[in-house]
């Protein structure tokens, strides 16, 4: 079944709870209710794709309810996730410009109505924006990842700003602790600020995550508190968030553990 279906086969014959409307064989209407209730958790470019798809598919002449979109990210600017607008400029993505976009053509196939969008390239040609410097941007070109933040904001508000009748979009700026099945089908959502949202669906789009120490990582950590007082330059960092890596003091000795794409991350916010 092509992705587009399964959100087309959601909306259009949701669970009979008596919270939305479920349409028969016959497309008899048996119940009439308010709306449905989607939550996207995690809403950086992945939870910003289901976004788009969502509000692409759903029309509210075929799906006979209303949609409310429970978008829970604790970041600043919905849309960005790990492409944070406000980090170094010389992070770079490691995509060329012209293949990046959160919008298909005619090539996507089994993914639904299709919205006309810019890509990255086309979007960051005709902006005005000091990170470009004023050099030409050339379609195979590495642009910054605060530039493809700056990008996902915008597709985010373009998205948001242009909502289809019959869909609202809600947006909790918080952390989802946990979720529970309930009798009636629907999940509850408790975030970190004690809130609760009860919904229909609950779509995971959290990306990237920072796992628990392990035993090895305990073990540095410890050592650093035991020692401290001996090396007041004395530290153990996981890579990420970068930003972390500017409390090193100059004067620090730096050993980085591993060579792949983070230490090339790590080397080019230190130096």
């Amino acid at each position: 079944m092509p992705p587009y279906k399964k959100f087309e086969r959601f909306l259009s014959q949701p669970d009979g709870n008596g919270k939305r409307i479920k349409l028969s064989r016959s497309n008899s209407l048996q119940h009439v209710t308010p709306c449905g209730k989607i939550a996207i958790v995690g809403v950086g470019s992945r939870g910003l794709t289901i976004l788009e798809r969502l509000t692409a598919i759903y029309d509210e002449q075929l799906h006979y309810y209303e949609l409310d979109i429970y978008l829970i990210d604790p970041g600043r600017y919905h849309g960005q996730g790990v492409h944070s607008s406000e980090q170094s400029d010389n992070l770079l993505i490691n995509t060329v410009a012209c293949q990046v976009t959160m919008f298909g053509d005619e090539s996507v196939l089994n993914c639904g109505p299709m919205r006309k969008g810019p890509s990255l390239f086309e979007w960051a040609k005709n902006i005005n924006n000091e990170q470009c410097k004023g050099r030409e941007i050339k379609e195979n070109d590495y642009l910054s990842r605060a530039l493809l933040g700056k990008y996902l904001k915008w597709c985010h508000d373009e998205l948001v700003n242009n909502l289809p009748k019959g869909i609202r979009v809600h947006h909790y700026y918080e952390t989802v602790n946990d979720l529970q099945r309930l009798n009636d089908g629907r999940l509850k959502l408790f975030l970190a600020n004690d809130c609760t949202l009860y919904v229909d669906c609950a779509i995971l789009t959290t990306g990237h995550g920072q796992n628990f120490l392990d035993n090895e990582e305990n073990i540095y950590t410890k050592f650093v508190e035991e020692c401290c007082s001996i090396n007041p330059h004395l530290n153990y960092f996981r890579s990420y968030p970068l930003n972390q890596l500017q409390s090193i003091d100059k004067h620090a000795k730096i050993a980085i553990q591993g060579l792949g794409l983070s230490c090339h991350d790590v080397l080019s916010e230190l130096t």
